[in-house]
């Protein structure tokens, strides 16, 4: 179903907030690989973040491979979900991300530099070993030199980029306050984890036991909220 082609609008599902209030808010979650509207909501992701957050409304996005591969995902989202809530006056939006969807949260932020309110990965996607390894022989992110920027972006520069994005962080300290990240210790992506998690306050970064599945990013989730909630 997720190599379908990308459809005339991306199917969405919105779980309306649970309590009324004059501050509109709302958290975007964006799936992994392979994962539907179906798969979101199963994983119950959206009442973990309105337990917390009950004055959010929760918008599940099925951000799947091909539109990613048409070139225009993150464009699309921006577009069909994004500006719509604008109009509507929702100021305070969080994106959420989960492996390919993480990677969407970077991509979107290169994109859209400072538009959501805050940015939380759940185990993101970005790249194979041979990029980290070029990191860690520059002697860390500070120090990489990611190169120019590229025009247009294609599948053999995504990882690049979203790395350009992480290393961003390591000057603008005041945007990485406003990034979550969550990760399971047993991941198979945990090493791309915790090379971003020194960037970040130590309470932004969550790692539980377990691998690289929803029940985790859920569990994780809910433990981002709840502390955006107590510092709110």
């Amino acid at each position: 179903m997720f190599m379908q082609k990308p459809r005339a609008i991306i199917p969405t599902e919105t779980v309306a907030a649970q309590a009324v209030s004059d501050s509109k808010r709302m958290v975007i979650v964006l799936p992994g690989y392979g994962d539907t509207l179906a798969t979101l909501k199963k994983s119950g992701v959206a009442e973990v973040i309105q337990h917390n957050f009950p004055e959010a409304e929760v918008v599940l996005v099925e951000l799947s491979l091909p539109y990613y591969m048409e070139g225009r995902g993150v464009q699309r989202l921006h577009e069909e979900v994004v500006e719509p809530a604008r109009r509507r006056g929702i100021r305070d939006i969080y994106l959420a991300g989960a492996s390919m969807g993480g990677m969407g949260v970077l991509l979107y932020e290169r994109e859209y530099p400072n538009e959501m309110r805050g940015l939380i990965l759940m185990a993101p996607f970005l790249g194979d070993a041979a990029i980290m390894q070029e990191i860690e022989a520059s002697g860390g992110i500070e120090h990489w030199t990611p190169g120019p920027t590229p025009e247009p972006m294609n599948r053999n520069n995504t990882s690049r980029e979203e790395w350009r994005v992480v290393q961003s962080w390591t000057t603008n300290r005041e945007r990485a306050r406003d990034v979550w990240l969550i990760s399971g210790a047993s991941d198979r992506l945990h090493p791309a984890a915790e090379m971003i998690a020194p960037l970040l306050p130590t309470q932004n970064y969550i790692s539980l036991p377990g691998g690289h599945a929803w029940r985790i990013w859920t569990q994780g989730a809910g433990e981002v909220f709840a502390r955006i909630g107590t510092q709110r």
